[in-house]
This record gives C-alpha cells, structure tokens and sequence, in this order.
C-alpha cells in the first residue's frame, strides 16, 4: 500500500486503483453516520416541537421543553451543514495519471498539465467546535479553483500538515515548481 492509499483512506475519500490510476469517487453517504448526526436530531426536535404545541393548545399550559427543541434541530442544522460542506468538497471525481488530473463534474470532463495549471493551493476552514475543514484546490491559467478534495477532522495542525503533504503530492505528481514551501 502506497502513502497515498493510506492517507486517502484515513481521510475517507473513496478511490480505486487501476494499475498506476488513481480515481478518486464522488464522496459517498455514511448512512449510519447522517442517521445518528442529521435525522435522528432533526426528529426528535420536530417531535419534541410537537409536543410542546400540543401542550400549549390541548392545557394552555407552559412547557419547559423549547429549549431542548431547539438544542435538537439546531444540533440537526449544524451537522447537516458539515455534511453538505464535506460532499461539495469531494463532489467530482478525480482520475490521477502519469502527470496529468483530469476532474469530471456534473457539466465537463477537464484534464489538466504542467502547462494548463497554474499552481496547486490549500484552503483551512476553522469551525466553532474544534473541527477544522481542509480542500485541496488546483487554479489553473484563468485563475479559476477547482476542487480536488476535502477532508475534515478535529486537530488544526493535523489538517494543516495533511493538506501541505496532498498539495506536494498533487505538485509532484504535475510535475509543477513548488509554490508553497
């Protein structure tokens, strides 16, 4: 197993491997994960939300639950958020060949060079609880970013280190002069 392999598989990017092909997938759904993190706290703050209503108009009386429904939903609507980032980050699929990326999105097939790119950047997005976001951009000649990948976790420094080692590889593997040493 090469580096590559296993960074790609500590972060979670799905991939194959096609002799020296890379193709790095379209991020798939942790159901399990979107269930404990999304629905269920999207539920139980919809059905505690409920109750409280009821509880108003059935007893008029005072619930002391709308903090708890709140705390749900919210909880549902910020890791939702995560989730949607995470995805948008690895939406394309991402062939590696010999010195040549080619990014295949939902409109266009672009393939990319040592003569077509510009340079290789890193993006860090620092999020409220201690998770920090990292993407991997490649900006070609026009100056426009295409995402290679995203990944998350919990260690700044981590996420840092881990997104200059990618931006090296993706460097290398162009065969680009290093712009971020």
């Amino acid at each position: 197993m090469s580096t590559l392999d296993a960074k790609l598989k500590k972060d979670r990017i799905p991939f194959t491997k096609e002799g020296s092909r890379y193709i790095l997938q379209s991020a798939k759904i942790d159901f399990l994960r979107y269930l404990w993190a999304v629905v269920l706290p999207g539920l139980a703050g919809i059905g505690i939300l409920a109750y409280n209503i009821l509880q108003l108009s059935i007893e008029g009386g005072r619930s002391r639950l709308w903090i708890a429904s709140i705390g749900f939903i919210a909880t549902c609507l910020y890791n939702y958020n995560h989730h949607r980032k995470t995805r948008k980050a690895n939406s394309n699929t991402i062939i590696l060949e010999n010195n040549l990326i080619r990014i295949k999105d939902q409109q266009s097939f672009q393939s990319f060079d040592s003569h077509n790119t510009h340079s290789i950047q890193g993006l860090v997005e620092s999020m409220d609880d201690g998770i920090t976001i990292g993407q991997v951009q490649l900006l070609d000649h026009s100056g426009k970013a295409h995402t290679l990948l995203g990944f998350k976790d919990k260690g700044e420094e981590f996420v840092k280190s881990n997104l200059q080692w990618y931006m090296n590889y993706f460097e290398s593997h162009l065969q680009l002069e290093t712009h971020s040493k």
